[in-house]
């Protein structure tokens, strides 16, 4: 079947300019320009909208985005009685059920009593919008085997993890709700950035059912088994090397400010090494998830005297701009969560200072180095939105209206979110760009994001997503 895209702004993104026409057959571009317009095949006429590659998630946590659906979203920390009377209620939930609540986005956790105050009967748990921390009431500790309600980063992910799994047919719906969230970000290629062992047996069961393209990263212990069962899934291996600047558990060269305290690593650096030398022998992608600049030197240092093949690293939030250098010999890929600037901005100013702040997601900096550079959205810290990140790129605005260092023209921005992590995950053959030979993966917009002011972007609207040459969202 083929099909003509004409009629609109279309954007390949190979080249700062658009073209008049896509052709597509079977899924794959086959002329672009006037060359496709020669042709008989069905046509879709495009009336003034805008296309372009569909956006490719540079990282995310595609199996915490399904079990979201599972869980208590707090949109709002005083509500947190509320929204979990009303979803037990809606759910018929039965004393002894575990109960789990995701997004609390304040600065201080609710203590356990809180939570047993509001759940005596059931296990609960309540965990940061940041995914490293979290609070577990007195029947969860106990069935845990732990004392204490509070837990982050290394010991709370050990924790959550023995959390017992909603069933398979609750999954399955989730895992379907996840794919058709991401779509309607006009997003077709997902990463899972951190398969553990518990979660490969679902890994049998949707991997039927996954329409989107999806690229996963598996833990050290599970690579093996995943990379095994899933060759066409695994991309590589993923490390944490800290925790988060928001929360000051990133690990820093220098202290916090008004502190004399510089967070803390994960791993040591012999462990580190290990995991290079196993991912270099092996020719192994790695991802390391740095946020603080002491973390990223060890990666830096680590990655030395290996061949490594387009290794990332993820958040990249405080790398600073003596290390661009490094990146750029080992050609290592950062990914930046740019979106920090907005959601977190103003409490990396009160934990850095403005100077120190200012060079958080560093990415012009980057861009001036000639680095390759990524962006993504860490879903499900923040929803995989990406034309709002392409504005925190370019305005670099906080959540308060304060600018934050300096911004990137809207084109670099959006290959961030196209051309580059096709470039991450090998497949800049296939996919990133719109042109003859790749993948018919678009997405449509209502107005083209090089034609609006900065500050209109985020209102652009998805109007279709479409995968191999089939919409799988309509707006």
């Amino acid at each position: 079947m083929k099909t003509l895209y004409y009629g609109g702004e279309i954007l390949p993104m190979n080249k700062n300019e658009s073209i008049s026409a896509v052709l597509v057959e079977d899924g794959v571009v086959t002329a672009t320009g006037e060359q496709a317009l020669n042709t008989n095949a069905e046509k879709i006429n495009l009336d003034g909208a805008c296309m372009m590659p569909s956006f490719i998630d540079a990282h995310s946590h595609f199996s915490q985005v399904a079990t979201s659906y599972l869980q208590i979203n707090l949109e709002n920390d005083k509500d947190l009685e509320h929204n979990v009377q009303e979803y037990i209620s809606e759910n018929d939930i039965k004393p002894g059920e575990w109960v789990s609540v995701n997004g609390f986005s304040g600065q201080k956790m609710p203590i356990k009593q809180e939570l047993d105050s509001i759940l005596p009967n059931n296990p609960a748990v309540i965990m940061h919008q940041s995914g490293h921390m979290g609070v577990f009431n007195s029947p969860a500790a106990k069935i845990l085997g732990v004392d204490g309600g509070y837990y982050e980063e290394t010991d709370f992910m050990q924790l959550i993890r023995r959390v017992p799994q909603p069933s398979a047919e609750k999954m399955l719906g989730a895992y379907e709700k996840a794919q058709e969230l991401y779509a309607s970000y006009g997003i077709t290629t997902v990463q899972d950035g951190m398969v553990v062992k518990e979660v490969i047996p679902m890994y049998k069961i949707i991997e039927k059912r996954l329409w989107l393209d999806v690229v996963a990263y598996a833990e050290m212990q599970a690579y093996e088994e995943f990379n095994r069962q899933f060759p066409n899934l695994c991309g590589g291996i993923k490390i944490f090397l800290d925790g988060s600047p928001q929360q000051k558990t990133a690990w820093m060269r220098t202290p916090y400010a008004g502190t004399d305290f510089y967070g803390n690593g994960t791993m040591s650096d012999n462990d580190v090494k290990e995991v290079v030398r196993f991912c270099s022998q092996n020719n192994i992608q790695l991802l390391a998830h740095c946020n603080g600049d002491a973390a990223a030197q060890q990666y830096l240092n680590c990655a030395k005297g290996f061949f490594l093949d387009r290794p990332v690293m993820i958040h990249a939030q405080l790398l600073d701009y003596d290390q661009l250098d490094d990146v750029k010999n080992l050609g290592m890929i950062p990914s930046f969560f740019v979106s920090h600037v907005y959601y977190f901005g103003d409490i990396h100013i009160k934990n850095f200072g403005f100077e120190r702040a200012s060079r958080i997601s560093s990415c012009a900096a980057a861009e001036k180095k000639d680095i390759l550079f990524t962006f993504h959205q860490d879903s499900p810290v923040v929803k995989p939105d990406m034309l709002f990140t392409v504005w925190c790129a370019v305005c670099r605005k906080t959540k308060s209206g304060v600018t934050l260092g300096d911004g990137i023209n809207v084109f670099s921005a959006l290959r961030a979110v196209t051309v580059n992590p096709a470039y991450q995950y090998h497949k800049e053959d296939k996919q990133g760009t719109i042109e003859v030979g790749k993948k018919a993966d678009f997405v449509i917009l209502d107005k083209n994001p090089l034609s609006v002011l900065p500050d209109d972007l985020p209102k652009i609207k998805i109007l279709s997503t479409i995968k191999d040459g089939r919409s799988v969202y309509n707006g």
